[in-house]
């Protein structure tokens, strides 16, 4: 019973989480913008999951990762990775970010 519980939940998440990366992945040109927009919106939201940040730590577009830097939800975890973001923005808004939640000057 416990097997079967364990393994419904199993398949349960991994729906969830190929559903949300489907949901995020980049589509074909003339639909970019609107997608663009759902992933800002997403990189904003107080409500970002930690499986939300990880997905979003990636994604192609640096606007959605200073976003992703400027959310007050995202933790000195998360930070810490865009501070080795490819893209200075992003590196320097995290870590501004990160400075004034330890309080210290990086």
């Amino acid at each position: 019973m416990i097997d079967r519980l364990i393994d419904l939940l199993f398949k349960r998440t991994w729906r969830e989480i190929k559903g949300l990366e489907e949901r995020l992945k980049p589509q074909r040109p003339g639909k970019s913008q609107i997608v663009l927009a759902d992933r800002m919106k997403l990189a904003q939201s107080p409500a970002i999951t930690n499986l939300e940040i990880t997905i979003l730590l990636e994604d192609p577009n640096p606007l959605v990762r200073m976003e992703l830097a400027w959310n007050d939800s995202i933790d000195e975890t998360a930070l810490i990775k865009l501070l080795r973001d490819r893209n200075s923005s992003v590196s320097n808004i995290a870590r501004v970010r990160l400075s004034s939640l330890l309080q210290l000057t990086l």
